[in-house]
């Protein structure tokens, strides 16, 4: 396989590779390239459409014989439907088909049944005739309260709802404990940030069409290919059958990574119909079923030497997703800075809630905001300047290139020390006034 030359890294760091490029493959990018799309301005494809009100949604999609799909949601966090009768529903004008989706619902929102109708008052009449008699199970939604040996199991049988432990070559708390006692500058401070919903403007939505085995889905989705698999698994049918348009999406997030229910229920109705269907979230809907970010409770504590080099790190961190996992949080802490002695353990609590969804960054954010926190604190205990105290401790050598061409950008022949101290102090005086005790409220 042939070799190309690259050059490669930063202004007074640059190198040069060897680089194997498939046959085919297209020649790969290097400092020397002349780009004319990246960092070029450019008109957004899709921008006169969307400004003119040409752009169309999944809400704006009805082709002809079109019905309107509605969704029965349980309205307790965890209950058993001991008897669900769609006869009545099945018997209403307008009605065309109508499907049992879940016997046992986990959380509050979750769908249950599901009717198609000729239009929205006629479908959600069918709803409200639909017959339900519910037990109500035990639950729990708090995550404190989850951790209990003997609170109510989410998933049921002998699934924990807790569920973790430390990374791998995580270093061992006495050794933490030894280097936080040796410290000669610590913090132990403890963050918490809620459950967070995504809001896009539009609602995850779905409109389905069948002709013959063929199936066409129209989906606000932000991967149409995930799209696609995930109904051909869920209707047990072929992918190359599938078919999954989106033309625009009004925000996403994250949340609309992975098929959402929407789609298989509108599929499913619309076979039974032999009409297209469309589903679409309402506001109450998308907050219960549309994903969110997860909640966490992090505990950092972190230790610095007389040089103020960080010589500890230790996080621990929980979090729910809900009735899913995916709350943890540790991300940054295991790639900003490094430490003699560093240890993370996390642990995934499952509650009867929504289930947690992809959104921006996932974890980042949350771990973002505790690490960063936490650092400005040790910076003010240690007495150093903290962007200074960043730039000692940062790990990433590019990071620390970035900095210095952001001062030098800024300097505007200042020297770059002045120049980080005001880069420091543009974004310090952001947050004023503030009271100077760490981890206090702004005055």
């Amino acid at each position: 396989m042939p070799k190309t030359k690259l050059r490669i890294g930063w202004p007074g760091n640059f190198r040069e590779i060897q680089a194997e490029i498939p046959a085919g493959d297209p020649p790969p990018w290097d400092a020397d390239s002349k780009l004319s799309v990246v960092g070029a301005r450019l008109p957004r494809v899709e921008g006169p459409d969307k400004v003119t009100g040409r752009a169309k949604y999944t809400s704006d999609m009805a082709p002809a014989g079109m019905l309107t799909g509605g969704v029965l949601r349980s309205p307790h966090a965890h209950a058993r439907a001991t008897a669900l009768d769609l006869g009545p529903a099945r018997k209403l004008p307008g009605v065309k088909a109508a499907l049992e989706l879940e016997r046992e619902p986990r959380y509050a929102g979750q769908a249950v049944a599901a009717v198609a109708a000729e239009s929205p008052l006629q479908a959600q009449a069918a709803l409200d005739a639909i017959v339900v008699t519910w037990e109500v199970l035990p639950h729990v939604t708090d995550p404190e309260e989850a951790r209990r040996p003997d609170a109510p199991r989410v998933l049921g049988g002998r699934n924990p709802n807790a569920r973790g432990g430390a990374s791998e070559n995580a270093a061992d708390e006495a050794a933490c404990g030894r280097a936080l006692a040796a410290a000669s500058a610590s913090v132990d401070l403890t963050f918490r940030t809620p459950v967070v919903e995504h809001t896009c403007l539009e609602s995850h939505g779905s409109l389905a069409s069948w002709e013959g085995d063929a199936l066409t889905v129209w989906d606000s989705t932000q991967a149409v290919a995930s799209v696609r698999d995930g109904l051909a698994r869920g209707l047990q049918v072929p992918a190359n059958s599938v078919r999954v348009v989106k033309e625009h999406m009004g925000g996403g997030f994250g949340s609309k990574l992975g098929m959402g229910e929407t789609a298989l229920i509108a599929a499913r109705l619309a076979k039974e119909a032999g009409r297209p269907v469309r589903v679409l979230n309402d506001r109450k809907a998308e907050q219960t079923t549309g994903g969110n970010r997860p909640s966490s409770v992090q505990r950092l504590r972190l230790g610095a030497d007389k040089a103020g080099t960080l010589s500890v790190m230790w996080l621990e961190s929980s979090g729910t997703g809900g009735v899913g996992g995916g709350a943890g949080c540790s991300g940054p802490f295991r790639t900003l800075y490094r430490a003699g002695v560093m240890r993370d353990e996390h642990t995934d609590i499952l509650t009867n809630a929504g289930r947690a969804q992809a959104f921006r960054a996932p974890g980042h954010v949350q771990g973002m905001f505790a690490l960063e926190s936490a650092i400005d604190a040790l910076a003010i205990e240690a007495g150093i300047d903290p962007l200074e105290f960043r730039l000692r401790n940062d790990a990433s050598d590019l990071r620390r290139a970035e900095y210095a061409e952001g001062a030098r950008r800024i300097a505007t022949g200042r020297s770059v020390r002045r120049a980080r101290g005001r880069m420091y102090r543009r974004l310090r005086d952001r947050w004023t006034p503030r009271r100077s005790r760490p981890g206090s409220t702004p005055a």
